[in-house]
């Protein structure tokens, strides 16, 4: 069965992914839409109090708050808070790096005979038929239903972290556009 969803999650272009849970202790929230090798699309994350939005086109802009910002050496963060910036130089290796495919990546790689419990279960997450494959550790530490007949992952929790993650619009992501020159400033 991983096998299969390996394969399945391999051939789609693009795809939504959507978390919320706790990182840190603190509330957060994720949100990734787009092109699987992050060359178009956007990216949301919210975390306690600081939360910003990357959005890639053919260029790649932040858009974050104040308390974003203020963390950023040189930057203006009152003058550039909620307002679109092209992407500065130094921040571009760690948002770069933040990609549907990195990100199932990371929720796949671990995924061997020795972490996972010895059998997955069928059942049925919103009308879909799925597949229930659960951490050798128990629920607390994860559960991804992948759906039966596309192999797909449609939904994963952690109960440990209140974590809930869903997965949607395999090859039918939406495009990320440029925004409009006048919404952009310089930081």
């Amino acid at each position: 069965l991983v096998a299969k969803m390996k394969t399945a999650i391999a051939a789609p272009k693009s795809m939504h992914l959507k978390a919320s849970g706790l990182a840190s202790g603190k509330s957060s929230s994720f949100d990734l839409n787009g092109k699987m090798d992050g060359s178009n699309g956007t990216f949301a994350i919210t975390t306690g109090d600081t939360s910003f939005t990357v959005l890639k086109a053919t260029n790649a802009y932040v858009k974050a708050n104040q308390a974003f910002w203020a963390v950023q050496a040189g930057v203006d963060a009152a003058k550039v808070a909620d307002k679109w910036v092209k992407m500065p130089d130094s921040l571009k290796p760690q948002l770069d790096a933040i990609t549907p495919r990195s990100m199932l990546d990371a929720l796949t790689k671990d995924m061997t005979a020795d972490k996972l419990a010895p059998q997955a279960t069928r059942d049925q997450l919103d009308g879909t038929d799925v597949y229930v494959i659960v951490d050798a550790k128990g629920i607390a530490e994860g559960q991804l239903y992948v759906d039966a007949k596309t192999f797909l992952p449609v939904k994963y929790t952690q109960s440990k972290n209140n974590s809930v993650a869903t997965f949607t619009d395999w090859d039918a992501a939406a495009t990320a556009t440029e925004p409009a020159a006048g919404e952009i400033v310089s930081p």
